[in-house]
C-alpha cells in the first residue's frame, strides 16, 4: 500500500470512529483554488536534526485570499476555525529518510549527518482531488545538530547482586575538519566502539560533542534474608488458665555489601594533523567510574509468634446465670468472673542491618592523543567530503 493509500484508509477508519465530534473539520479543497503552497516543519522553523522526528506542514493559499494548513487546525480553512485539509488530499514527499507517522507525516531523517551534510532534506506538498494536482510547493531545510550534542557509551549494570562493574569501553575518536554549505567551520568526528561506528558533525568551534565511556555501575547488594517468627505461644493445659504469649520475632539478616564501579574507559583520540591543536576542542571526552553499587537493605525482621489459646470458661470462671425473676427486687448480682484470655501475640523482630555501599570507580587514564594524514585516518569517508565541500554555500 504506497503511503497516500495509507493516508486516506487512516483518515476513514478515524472518521468512522470518531464521527463530527472527534478533532478539527477535515476540509475537501478544490485543487484548481490554490493560487500558492508551502510546505515547511510544523514548527515554522526551517530546520530538522538528524535522527529526530518531526512534523511536515502543507499549508495552500485560496483564490479567496484565505489559507489551509494540513496540520494545525487554528488556521482555519475556508472560513471555518478548528479545521484543516482533509488528510486523504494531502501529498507529501521528504528525501533522504523516511516517514515514522504515515497519517500525521512525521517524519525522520537518516541519523547519519553525513546523509543531509549537503543538500540537507528536500519536501514536496501538494494537493488533490480526483486525479487533479494544485500547485506544487517545493522546500529545502537544513540541518542542525543539537539532537547529537553527546553520546554516552557504557554498559548496564551486572546481573549479579553485588557484582563489582567492569571497566568502561575502549573508544577510538576521530576529528577532521569539514565546510558544509551551511557551516563553513565545521568538524566531522568518527566515533568507533565495541564494532559500533558513528558520525556526528561539531557545527562551529564553539559547539563540541561530547563523549563519554563510562566504567560499568557496580550492582546493589543482596537483601537480608526474612528473620524467623518467634515461637508460638503454649495453649492453656487446665480450665480457667491464660494462654501463654507467643515469642518474638527474630531479627532480619544483614543486607548484602554494593560492588564497587568499575574504572572509567580508555580514549584514542585521532586528529588531522593538517589542523591539530584546533581540533582537539571539537570533542569532550570524559571517562568517569561507574558508580557505587547500593548497599542490600536488611532483611525485615521475623512475626511474632502468635499467642497461646485460652483454657475452658468453665467451672470457677464459668459466665455467672442470667438473673432470676424470682429474686427480691433490688438485688445485687455476684460479679462476674474474668474469662481466661489468650497469649499475646509476640513482637515484631527488628529489621536486618544494611550492607556496605560499593566504592565508585576510578576515573579512567587522559586520551591518548595521536596525528595523522587526513587521506588515512579518513580514507572511507574522503570522497562524502569532496562532495560536501564542493557544494555551493547555502543562501
Amino acid at each position: 500500500m504506497n503511503h497516500r493509500a495509507i493516508v486516506r484508509t487512516a483518515a476513514l477508519i478515524t472518521s468512522l470512529a470518531c464521527g463530527a465530534a472527534c478533532g478539527p473539520s477535515e476540509l475537501a479543497i478544490e485543487p484548481k483554488s490554490v493560487v500558492d503552497a508551502k510546505v515547511h516543519p510544523a514548527s515554522k522553523q526551517p530546520l530538522f536534526c538528524p535522527g529526530d522526528d518531526f512534523q511536515i506542514e502543507l499549508v495552500v493559499t485560496l483564490d479567496d485570499g484565505t489559507t489551509c494548513s494540513s496540520a494545525d487546525p487554528s488556521t482555519g480553512c475556508r472560513g471555518k476555525t478548528n479545521a484543516v485539509i482533509a488528510p486523504e488530499q494531502v501529498n507529501i514527499e521528504a528525501t533522504p529518510g523516511s516517514f515514522t507517522d504515515a497519517t500525521r507525516f512525521v517524519f525522520k531523517a537518516p541519523v547519519d549527518p553525513l546523509a543531509t551534510a549537503k543538500d540537507g532534506v528536500s519536501l514536496t506538498g501538494f494537493i488533490d482531488l480526483d486525479g487533479q494536482r494544485s500547485k506544487v510547493a517545493r522546500s529545502r531545510i537544513a540541518p542542525v545538530y543539537d539532537c547529537q550534542k553527546e553520546r554516552v557509551f557504557g554498559a548496564a549494570a551486572p546481573s549479579a547482586p553485588g557484582a563489582p562493574g567492569g571497566p568502561g569501553p575502549e573508544v577510538v575518536v576521530s576529528v577532521t575538519s569539514l565546510s558544509t554549505p551551511w557551516f563553513p567551520n565545521a568538524a566531522l568526528v568518527r566515533v568507533e566502539s565495541g564494532g559500533e561506528k558513528l558520525y556526528f558533525i561539531s557545527p562551529s568551534s564553539d559547539r563540541p560533542v561530547r563523549i563519554v565511556a563510562k566504567g560499568q555501575d557496580g550492582a546493589m547488594g543482596t537483601a537480608g534474608a526474612a528473620g524467623a517468627a518467634g515461637a508460638p505461644g503454649a495453649a492453656a493445659t487446665a480450665i480457667c488458665m491464660n494462654g501463654g504469649d507467643g515469642g518474638p520475632g527474630l531479627k532480619g539478616g544483614p543486607g548484602g555489601n554494593g560492588g564497587d564501579g568499575g574504572a572509567g574507559g580508555r580514549f584514542r583520540l585521532v586528529l588531522d594533523d593538517s589542523k591539530g591543536e584546533a581540533l582537539k576542542g571539537r570533542v569532550i571526552l570524559e571517562a568517569p567510574g561507574g558508580s557505587a553499587g547500593a548497599a542490600g537493605p536488611g532483611g525485615p525482621g521475623g512475626w511474632g509468634g502468635k499467642g497461646g489459646a485460652p483454657g475452658a470458661a468453665e467451672g470457677p470462671c464459668a459466665p455467672p446465670p442470667p438473673p432470676n425473676p424470682a429474686d427480691a427486687p433490688g438485688a445485687v448480682p455476684a460479679p462476674a468472673p474474668a474469662p481466661p484470655a489468650p497469649g499475646k501475640d509476640g513482637a515484631m523482630g527488628a529489621p536486618g542491618d544494611p550492607g556496605q555501599p560499593g566504592k565508585p570507580g576510578a576515573a579512567g587514564p587522559a586520551p591518548e592523543v595521536v596525528l595523522a594524514a587526513r587521506d588515512k585516518a579518513f580514507a572511507a569517508e574522503l570522497e562524502a567530503i569532496r562532495v560536501i565541500e564542493s557544494a555551493p554555500r547555502a543562501k
